[in-house]
């Protein structure tokens, strides 16, 4: 199995330089664009099937690059969510506190989630679709 991972394109708090974990936005003009060249630059790898976050980001992004490789259904994945930062959500992702907490694998964002508490999410899916697919 191969396994092509992107990340959504640029959203207005991307552009902002603030820290973007769950709140629903949609992509910038940029973004959109980003987007779309993902897909172009896939168009030749034999991709069968799309699965994305339910963030808004993340649908209109596989949408986009769905319509450019051919694919007409997107899957949706809640253990593709992004990682909750709690406090430090829409902060600056150059702050001090959030870069410091962000270096600690295993520790939570107050009110949030920890990188490893995020793993526990996504290696359970991987390992599904590892099985899916051989």
């Amino acid at each position: 199995m191969k396994l092509y991972v992107t990340r959504h394109g640029e959203t207005p708090m991307n552009a902002a330089h603030r820290v973007c974990g769950l709140t629903n936005i949609d992509l910038t003009e940029k973004g959109i664009a980003q987007a779309k060249e993902a897909g172009r630059s896939l168009q030749d790898k034999g991709i069968k099937r799309i699965i994305a976050s339910p963030l808004l980001r993340a649908q209109h992004t596989a949408r986009l690059i769905a319509d450019e490789i051919g694919i007409d259904t997107i899957e949706t994945e809640q253990q593709l969510i992004e990682q909750n930062y709690g406090i430090y959500e829409n902060t600056d992702w150059d702050g001090e506190a959030f870069n410091a907490n962000k270096r600690e694998f295993a520790v939570r964002y107050p009110g949030g989630e920890s990188m490893l508490d995020l793993a526990g999410r996504l290696y359970p899916l991987l390992n599904k679709l590892k099985a899916e697919n051989g």
